[in-house]
């Protein structure tokens, strides 16, 4: 087992400036040994305020993505919210084991033990792209675990790709393989119409990195093609997931379709989708202050259903502190 993850000696310029998005996001870094892997998170400085919500959010990132996607996103949410955000394994700062088999379902036993060892029995899960499908597979396997789901731009639809818009790749490459910084830079147009503001170092750290994590993603790519190997779809499960649940996805995400955002309010019974204008396939990395109030505006729509009326109770854990 390879315990270091790649690209762990930061530049100084480039670690001051994720101390100071993590400040003004009232975000640590973590660590915890589970079942084999050691994973790094954020968690919020202080979750203990009597104005904080019961239930965490728990942020899960996308392939070849990390905790870092969420930090701007979470900006919006600490105050009220105990924020939880971990970089998968294999991923980020977690450890990567190459002899273990990164398929979505194995994904969702992980985020289950991350959970049990951090005294988690209940949250909202968010989840984007891959992180997306874990969610819900998550959300699947153990119902009573998960209050809401928060998806941007899932996964795990049959519908939401391959085939990818190919357009500007060379033949058989895949969108977010990066070679070269060259092809860090194309995918960083690939994926969003307006890409985050990066500075020259900061954006060269990160270009090295995406180059030194390319082979560890393609291998669990490889891990999650395989619908046999505990990686189905999701739509037969879909309609038998009765939480409250915020779809959200760019019109211009050209790796998954947002068309199939239709589909989560077609077939679950409590599932609402919100598509935005001139947004890739990172919405709360690209507009951050606007998922995040969509978020706060659906957790508080359903802290709002859960009120009792008339002498009637609120249903047990769903929604704390509202």
């Amino acid at each position: 087992m390879d315990g270091s993850p790649i690209g762990a000696s930061t530049p100084r310029v480039v670690e001051w400036g994720l101390l100071l998005e993590l400040a003004l996001s009232r975000l640590v870094r973590r660590r915890i040994d589970v079942g084999g892997h050691r994973i790094a998170y954020l968690d919020r400085r202080s979750f203990s305020s009597r104005a904080t919500d019961a239930l965490p959010i728990v942020m899960l990132h996308g392939l070849g993505g990390d905790k870092l996607n969420w930090v701007r996103y979470a900006r919006h949410l600490t105050r009220r919210y105990r924020t939880v955000i971990p970089d998968l394994p294999g991923f980020g700062d977690s450890s990567r084991n190459p002899a273990l088999t990164h398929s979505i379902d194995n994904q969702a036993d992980w985020l289950a033990a991350f959970l049990d060892a951090l005294g988690i029995q209940r949250a909202h899960v968010a989840g984007n792209s891959m992180g997306g499908h874990v969610a819900t597979r998550f959300a699947v396997r153990h119902p009573e675990r998960v209050a809401t789901l928060i998806l941007h731009a899932p996964a795990g639809t049959a519908g939401a790709g391959p085939p990818y818009d190919r357009a500007g790749m060379r033949h058989g490459q895949h969108p977010l393989e990066v070679h070269s910084p060259e092809d860090f830079d194309t995918m960083m147009r690939w994926i969003f119409v307006r890409p985050p503001l990066l500075v020259g170092p900061v954006y060269r750290y990160f270009a090295a990195r995406a180059v030194a994590e390319r082979p560890f993603s393609e291998k669990v790519f490889r891990d999650i093609q395989d619908r046999e190997r505990g990686n189905a779809l999701i739509e037969p499960s879909l309609p038998g997931l009765a939480m409250p649940t915020l779809v959200i996805w760019g019109d211009t995400d050209r790796l998954l379709d947002c068309g199939q955002a239709g589909i989560y309010e077609r077939l679950m019974p409590d599932a609402k989708a919100v598509v935005l204008k001139r947004c890739g396939h990172l919405p709360m990395a690209e507009r951050p202050r606007e998922t995040a109030r969509l978020t706060r505006d659906f957790l508080a729509r359903v802290a709002e259903a859960a009120r009792p009326v008339a002498g009637g109770a609120v249903p047990e854990g769903l929604i704390g502190g509202a």
